[in-house]
């Protein structure tokens, strides 16, 4: 949670930085060149105003960067941040400085008071994710403000540095405030998230075996399908049914029963664990598996290194020993065509009945389809 909330200040920081970044350049233009300061003090007034540039070109470098390499900014080092703000702030402070000590017009001054003070409040709300940083940026933008305020010549020094000091205090009393209630929105909405992601997992599992539910299943194959399609590659699925299971709930009792399904998935698990491989629990005691990428003549080695494994199965419930047996219905396409993908699944679904018809215990394919010599089955099954 914590890794999450430093990762989200510094991207919420980074987008709301976007339109202040080069405020500072903008009001040191208004300052220096209407009034004509740069004439009458080129040298520091051209400095400043470099200085300005180059930093905000840097700030605002990021958003170019990341806009165009298709970037987010969750990269984006949250020291660059903080060094970038405290830099323009450290820098605006020595122009106010500059501005007070130079002699140019009250209404100048005046106008350098108002600029001060706006940059502080907009900066210390914008970096307010921050607590630290937001109250650095203030501090380093008025404290020198209000310290040197008392030696310089103008009217009133001390009174404005005491505002000064004031109005310090009170930003900081805001950027506390401002932070509390955006850590606290911010730990809201992170666990809203997690628990929306939890609730879709929940959604996308099964709850006895761990498998995928139907659901998801039903999702995911048509965006397979749809890959398959666009890529001109094979897709696959099997259908496989245990055989007689209301039999062993029967006699051993539905504990035993439920303790076959997880059994079996684990050996669902096991034979088809390449990352793509999707495995479900359709309903009940069956279970589909989705092979992208996958020929149908490896789909059907696959399926019965499957039921072999299945058929030299032991599951020991209270001291008693259940086997059992599954049938398989296999079907598949080298390249999608336009049909749907719902046909594969009832073609699968027709080659299991076929399976189950012929006594259990067998894998079959859609023969009208697809030829595969089932003796290649054998070989593949010693060497798994």
């Amino acid at each position: 949670m914590k890794t999450k909330i430093a990762t989200r200040v510094v991207q919420d920081i980074f987008q709301r930085s976007l339109s202040a970044t080069p405020s500072y350049l903008i009001l040191w233009t208004l300052i220096i060149f209407p009034t004509g300061l740069y004439q009458a003090h080129p040298f520091i007034s051209i400095s400043l105003f470099i200085a300005f540039f180059i930093t905000t070109l840097l700030r605002l470098a990021p958003f170019f960067y990341f806009n165009f390499s298709h970037l987010k900014p969750d990269t984006l080092n949250g020291k660059f941040l903080y060094v970038g703000a405290v830099t323009q702030a450290t820098i605006w402070s020595a122009a106010f400085v500059f501005v007070i000590w130079a002699p140019v017009p009250q209404s100048m001054k005046i106008f350098m008071f108002i600029c001060t003070a706006g940059l502080s409040a907009g900066g210390g709300l914008t970096y307010s994710p921050s607590r630290s940083l937001a109250i650095s940026y203030v501090a380093i933008l008025l404290l020198p403000c209000a310290l040197f305020l008392p030696f310089s010549s103008m009217e009133n020094a001390t009174t404005m540095a005491s505002i000064f000091f004031v109005y310090l205090a009170y930003l900081a009393v805001i950027i506390w405030k401002s932070n509390t209630e955006y850590r606290n929105a911010l730990e809201n909405e992170l666990k809203l998230e997690e628990k929306t992601r939890a609730l879709e997992r929940i959604s996308q599992t099964d709850t006895l075996t761990g498998l995928y539910s139907r659901r998801y299943f039903e999702e995911i194959f048509v965006t397979e399908w749809k890959r398959a399609f666009r890529e001109k590659v094979p897709v696959s699925i099997l259908m496989v049914d245990i055989d007689h299971f209301k039999r062993i709930n029967d006699t051993h009792g539905h504990i035993a029963g439920d303790l076959a399904l997880q059994e079996f998935a684990k050996e669902l698990q096991a034979v088809f664990r390449r990352c793509s491989d999707i495995i479900c629990r359709f309903g009940g005691e069956e279970f589909a598996v989705l092979l992208p990428n996958t020929s149908l003549e490896n789909a059907l080695q696959r399926a019965e290194v499957l039921r072999s494994r299945t058929e030299g199965m032991a599951i020991i419930h209270r001291e008693k020993t259940i086997f059992m047996t599954i049938s398989i219905g296999v079907t598949g396409r080298k390249t999608p065509g336009m049909e749907s993908c719902r046909d594969l699944i009832t073609e699968a679904d027709d080659a299991l009945y076929l399976a189950k018809k012929q006594g259990r215990n067998q894998v079959q394919v859609q023969e009208s389809h697809y030829d595969i010599q089932v003796e290649q089955f054998e070989l593949f099954a010693e060497n798994f």
